[in-house]
């Protein structure tokens, strides 16, 4: 009868790496937009919506970087403890969808900080 071998604890670790980064990203995600549109009812062009954009954005940003790494490098840590000296150690692909969405908020963000000072340079002067 052939002995068989449970994984162990690093393997479970390494397994839930492969997916855990780019669940907190978009968990994240929708959390930071959720509270964005929420502080937005009372209108866009406030501080706190502007400084929310910006915080998405870089949230976007660096998690949309970070996470795909994250998960491919824990994959092939899992792999190497399966199959020995067989998984290659090249960077993961990165999807652009998410960091230039990322960008385009930051883009927003400082769109929306202008607004700002536009609308207390208004209020000032009326």
């Amino acid at each position: 009868m052939p002995h068989r071998r449970f994984a162990d604890t690093g393997q479970y670790l390494w397994q839930a790496l492969t997916t855990f980064p780019g669940f907190v990203v978009a968990a994240g995600a929708f959390f930071l937009l959720w509270r964005l549109l929420w502080s937005a009812r009372a209108g866009v062009y406030l501080p706190r919506v502007a400084r929310q954009v910006r915080f998405l954005g870089w949230w976007l940003l660096v998690g949309g970087l970070l996470a795909p790494q994250i998960e491919h490098v824990a994959m092939m840590r899992l792999l190497d403890t399966v199959a020995v000296g067989e998984a290659g150690h090249l960077p993961g692909e990165i999807s652009l969808v998410v960091p230039l969405i990322g960008l385009g908020l930051l883009a927003l963000a400082s769109i929306l900080r202008d607004g700002v000072r536009m609308r207390e340079d208004l209020e000032g002067t009326v």
